[in-house]
């Protein structure tokens, strides 16, 4: 999988403070990362922790907060990792997802995906059963 860089917007929730800066695409990390000092020039706001597992298979506890992310012309509210200093900005599996992004990886870039839902008609749920197509609830 080859590394690229784009250029990001991340902002606090009431959007009032944000920083600009060329985030690695990682999808296969879950979270967009953010150097803890930016994230906390920011005001964002840990809500949350998880484990991490790193590429050298350590694991890790990183908190999480919830920060409005611009990508070209797309923008969503994702859960961003509060990385340590010397940390670089990551660009996340998540975070793509939210903003309907997907990876070119030939031509390193970034491009619409196509959203898909699989599911059509009406579904129920029968005990033991699992679900099925076309009964009611």
């Amino acid at each position: 999988m080859g590394l690229f860089r784009v250029r990001v917007v991340f902002a606090n929730l009431d959007q009032s403070r944000q920083v600009e800066v060329d985030a690695i695409v990682d999808s296969g990390a879950v979270y967009s990362k953010l150097p803890r000092t930016l994230a906390a020039e920011l005001g964002l706001i840990a809500v949350k922790r998880v484990q991490v597992r790193l590429g050298d298979n350590r694991l890790i506890e990183r908190e999480l907060a919830p920060a409005w992310l611009r990508c070209s012309e797309e923008r969503a509210v994702v859960m961003v990792a509060l990385g340590g200093e010397g940390e670089p900005p990551l660009l996340g599996a998540t975070s793509l997802q939210a903003l309907t992004l997907v990876v070119d990886s030939t031509n390193e870039r970034l491009v619409p995906a196509e959203v898909l839902e699989m599911v059509q008609g009406p579904i129920s749920f029968v005990q033991g059963r699992g679900l099925s197509e076309g009964s009611p609830a």
